[in-house]
């Protein structure tokens, strides 16, 4: 009994650790993330605040930032870029943020400075005349700590020296080996990528997308053949960007995606630290995609290949009949052809034959073209619509008479008269009539 309740009593205690330990991660991993933000928003402050060299950001040199995590901490660093102006020269000043304040940190030349890609040392490289120096800092307190350091002259002498010092001790070679492969677990160096363009206010407001970790989508659509390019927003240098099925959807290393094949998948991006995820929905090519598609084919071989100078080729796109599916017209001389896309094929559905030197137009009530010709007396009025896959001219002749005989002149707009099969139209009827032959203009695309 006794051996029962200190078991159960040694069970409650590893939970409770458990737990403790648990929101203590939570805790650690919160507190990081604050640190990091608040320092990004430090950094902006400062940016919009500060003097180099005595002159302001917007002066006479190009000045250019960069937030990375230089010693991988979850607390970026900030590094400015200064090119002066008529000059191949630039300077880099870095800095970071510690108890609450932006701390500089060093000045060197462009690129004397470099970071491994993996690890938490910064390495700067000096040669001078022969003689060679590399110095490895950590980033501590707000503040570089050397600790180690290389120097050769077998740059000039004929019996060069070697020196290795790990934390301003001499050490051999081995033991220099060994610790900086500790502390960077990979040869590959890394240097600073300036991605902001010249600093102007708006792109140094712009960096408030770095306040967090966060990926431009996380939820998107495309058609097959279509292309979207996401922004993963990371303190990080490099990312890793990954699908969870390149057959519908591939993704470069840019995250530029590609929709390959209907279905879903999912890009991640990993920053070594952070990984976010978007969900891509690929769709089939609409029957409008398909028939614009194929409208283009169409009209292209209209004038490249049957152009003979005749006259100009204009086109337009049109639901006509209000399904969704737009149609084409395309216009020569005074031939005006109209086609449809059914069951994967062109298919033309008539022609509209007429100079149109009044207008054309779209009635979106009734769904039909309208098409006045005449000279400056007359109008004559020529309306038509889709029915049964076809271009079908009402059998209806309407006709307006603008032009007043006894003067020899074109009269007002309200003074007007109007005829339906040789008839003329009664006040009563008039308004219905109006309606009838009212529509938005046709915009046509002119290629000569």
């Amino acid at each position: 009994m006794k051996n029962n309740i200190k078991k159960l009593g040694c069970m409650i205690l590893l939970t409770v650790a458990a737990l403790l330990m648990s929101v203590g991660q939570r805790a650690s991993a919160s507190e990081k993330t604050s640190q990091y933000t608040k320092a990004v928003e430090a950094y902006q402050k400062f940016l919009k605040t500060t003097s180099i060299d005595g002159n302001r950001l917007y002066g006479m040199s190009d000045i250019k930032f960069q937030i990375v995590d230089v010693n991988k901490d979850n607390v970026p660093e900030l590094v400015i870029d200064v090119s002066v102006v008529f000059s191949f020269t630039s300077t880099q000043y870095i800095y970071t943020y510690y108890d609450g304040k932006v701390k500089y940190l060093a000045t060197t030349g462009h690129g004397a400075f470099n970071w491994f890609a993996k690890g938490d040392l910064l390495l700067e490289g000096v040669a001078a005349r022969g003689d060679y120096y590399e110095t490895y800092y950590v980033i501590s307190k707000g503040k570089l700590k050397e600790v180690a350091s290389y120097y050769t002259d077998e740059g000039w002498s004929m019996d060069p020296v070697y020196r290795y010092k790990v934390n301003k001790k001499k050490v051999s070679k081995k033991t220099f080996d060994t610790f900086i492969k500790k502390h960077t677990k990979t040869t590959r160096l890394k240097t600073v990528a300036m991605k902001s363009k010249v600093c102007t206010k708006k792109n140094i407001n712009a960096i408030s997308k770095y306040t967090k970790i966060a990926l431009s989508e996380s939820n998107t659509t495309l058609t097959v053949g279509k292309t979207k390019t996401l922004t993963y927003y990371s303190y990080q240098p490099t990312f890793t960007w990954t699908s969870s099925n390149p057959k519908v959807a591939t993704v470069s290393k840019n995250g530029k995606i590609t929709a390959k094949k209907t279905g879903t998948c999912t890009i991640k991006v990993s920053d070594g630290k952070n990984t976010r995820r978007c969900k891509v929905t690929v769709k089939g090519v609409s029957a409008t995609e398909k028939a614009y598609k194929a409208y283009i084919n169409k009209y292209r071989a209209s004038k490249y290949k049957k152009n003979d100078g005749l006259g100009i080729y204009s086109y337009s796109y049109l639901d006509i009949n209000a399904d969704g599916k737009k149609e084409l017209i395309i216009v020569r001389d005074a031939s005006y052809q109209v086609y449809t896309y059914a069951n994967g094929k062109m298919k033309k559905l008539g022609n509209m034959d007429g100079y149109a030197s009044w207008y054309i137009r779209y009635n979106k009530t009734n769904k039909t073209i309208i098409m006045a010709d005449g000279d400056a007396g007359s109008q004559v009025i020529s309306i038509y619509s889709i029915k049964n896959n076809k271009l079908v001219d009402s059998k209806d002749n309407y006709y307006i008479d603008t032009f007043d005989y006894s003067t020899n002149g074109k009269l007002p707009e309200s003074k007007w008269t109007y005829y339906k099969n040789n008839v003329k139209v009664s006040e009563s009827e008039l308004p219905a009539y109006k309606k009838l032959i009212s529509g938005s203009n046709i915009k046509f695309t002119d290629v000569y």
